[in-house]
């Protein structure tokens, strides 16, 4: 005996209601959003997406004046190029670490060697730099990692 399910009633029983578009509707838009985050997350991927590399200008070609006699120049010595003094670079964080550890060596409190500046790191580099007269600094920086190793040594 078959049974046509799509006609099948159970005695008593409410009718189901057809199912009109709204799923296909809802599917649709989980679809399509879903397709817009991967979209979205592609785009911001730099391994997918390069920006493009930059032109090089070409040289504008200059106007060629016309001969003149030639006049010899006053002879007076070029200025010496002055050049900036060196900053130091700031230290990272292993390093900040290491400086932790060396000033706990040397008899600072700079906390937890963990790499991050504290309340008693920047103490501990304030009273270092006090003593050993080391020009103070905002920031912990490569000048004081290397006074701080020469320290140790």
């Amino acid at each position: 005996m078959a049974i046509d399910l799509a006609q099948f009633r159970l005695q008593g029983a409410v009718s189901m209601p057809r199912i009109g578009a709204a799923p296909v509707i809802v599917i649709g838009l989980l679809s399509a959003s879903l397709f817009g985050l991967f979209y979205l997350a592609a785009l911001n991927n730099p391994g997918i997406v390069r920006p493009p590399k930059p032109v090089a200008a070409a040289p504008v070609p200059q106007a060629v004046a016309p001969a003149r006699e030639a006049v010899p120049a006053p002879s007076a010595p070029a200025p010496a190029a002055v050049q900036a003094p060196e900053r130091p670079r700031p230290v990272t964080r292993a390093e900040l670490r290491e400086i932790q550890t060396l000033l706990k060596a040397a008899g600072y409190d700079p906390g937890p060697a963990d790499g991050l500046m504290g309340p008693k790191t920047h103490g501990a580099i304030a009273a270092f730099r006090r003593d050993h007269a080391i020009a103070a600094g905002a920031e912990p920086d490569s000048a004081l990692l290397e006074a701080v190793r020469a320290a140790q040594r």
